[in-house]
């Protein structure tokens, strides 16, 4: 069996991951699950079902980021500078 060579985006929109900023405490200790590079290091299975940081609806808005649905696909990588960034596979409507 042999599976098609096809571009990320026919299946998946890919999404950087952003961070509101962390010296603003009305952004932080919210309702919504903020998952890092670390907490993907530490996983001790496939899913994440909750992440020890979470941010307000205010962090949510203050900056690129967005809330992303289930069965999305994280994964490091390197940045040019050698910093790991978070990045999100999201299954696209026509896959």
């Amino acid at each position: 069996m042999s599976w098609p060579t096809v571009p990320n985006t026919k299946v998946a929109r890919v999404v950087g991951g952003a961070t509101p900023k962390t010296d603003n405490p009305d952004f932080w200790d919210g309702r919504i699950d903020w998952a890092t590079p670390k907490d993907l290091s530490d996983l001790g299975g496939i899913l994440i079902s909750s992440t020890p940081r979470k941010i307000t609806d205010a962090g949510l808005r203050g900056c690129a980021a967005e809330v992303l649905p289930a069965g999305s696909v994280l994964f490091i990588k390197f940045d040019t500078k050698r910093s790991l960034r978070l990045e999100i596979f999201v299954r696209s409507s026509a896959a």
